[in-house]
């Protein structure tokens, strides 16, 4: 939490945009103080803040160059082509699940997460944590279509799974997969998934690291410590698990799987930081090949 001096700087600061302006600092209540607001007035004075034509200074925009320009168009369609292209491979999964507790017994839990289409057989790869004790999967496409999953089997030491349903052929979008052994820190990188069941949500980031192993206390899987984890800064909140990491091109560089969560606030809940991991694509094309050569 900001402490009140540095509450009162960044009010000083924001009062210095104008000598012919008065900005006052308010302190607020001690329940607004418990959230970290602040509050600017106008000072002690009732009247209103006035500029004068002498003290405001108006930025004249300058123009982007031509040349700008169109990077940033090039780089708006590339983003929006890479949308166009996987969001339909993208699918939203929900899963039931029947769990035990002292109090209530047996009791049915939902959740939401997300996959993508790997193949015309219907073949789709999300997380194992994400259906290793579901009773009940559901697939809803990018269109709309919804469909019953089986769950084909399941690789817990690398947190994956292969999925699969029965839909005709033509409604299936397989996503292009790539390849993770040469990727490098710095590259830019697109998430693609369900946050929070806010379907077809896109991100961006780059790769913040790679090699990073997660030990089994980060994530339910048993283990992903092999120390080829993928490090990214792209947002992924709860219902990205499952759902593809892409390269420029569009290309399946990850499957997204884990979040770095802050230590417990003063609410005793935990927040996420930014951090976010993905297991790279050639570990699961191994792990798909090895379950899908075997069905």
């Amino acid at each position: 939490m900001m402490n009140y001096r540095k509450w009162v700087a960044s009010a000083i600061i924001l009062a210095t945009l104008s000598t012919a302006c008065t900005v006052g600092f308010q302190r607020p209540s001690s329940d607004v103080l418990n959230s970290g607001s602040i509050a600017l007035t106008s000072g002690e004075s009732s009247q209103p803040v006035r500029f004068t034509a002498q003290s405001a200074a108006v930025a004249t925009p300058t123009a982007l160059p031509i040349n700008e320009r169109l990077l940033v168009d090039e780089e708006d369609k590339l983003r929006e082509n890479i949308y166009q292209r996987v969001n339909p491979s993208v699918v939203y999964i929900e899963v039931t699940e029947q769990q035990t507790t002292r109090r209530r017994g047996t009791i049915t839990v939902s959740a939401s997460a997300s996959g993508f289409v790997i193949d015309k057989q219907g073949h789709i790869v999300t997380n194992d944590h994400v259906v290793a004790q579901a009773t009940d999967v559901k697939v809803t496409f990018s269109d709309g279509t919804t469909a019953q999953a089986t769950v084909l089997k399941e690789d817990a030491t690398n947190d994956l799974a292969v999925i699969k349903v029965d839909v005709p052929s033509d409604q299936l979008v397989p996503v292009e997969m790539g390849d993770s052994s040469a990727l490098l820190p710095g590259q830019r990188v697109e998430a693609i998934g369900n946050p929070y069941g806010l379907v077809g949500t896109m991100t961006e980031g780059i790769i913040s690291a790679i090699g990073r192993a997660l030990p089994s206390s980060r994530t339910s899987s048993d283990s992903l410590s092999k120390g080829d984890i993928i490090q990214t800064d792209a947002a992924i909140n709860p219902g990205n698990s499952g759902g593809p990491l892409l390269d420029s091109y569009g290309h399946v560089i990850g499957v997204n799987t884990a979040i770095e969560l802050s230590s417990a606030s003063s609410y005793g809940q935990q927040s996420g930081t930014g951090i976010g991991f993905a297991v790279p694509v050639n570990t699961v094309k191994q792990v798909v090949d090895g379950i899908i050569g075997v069905e």
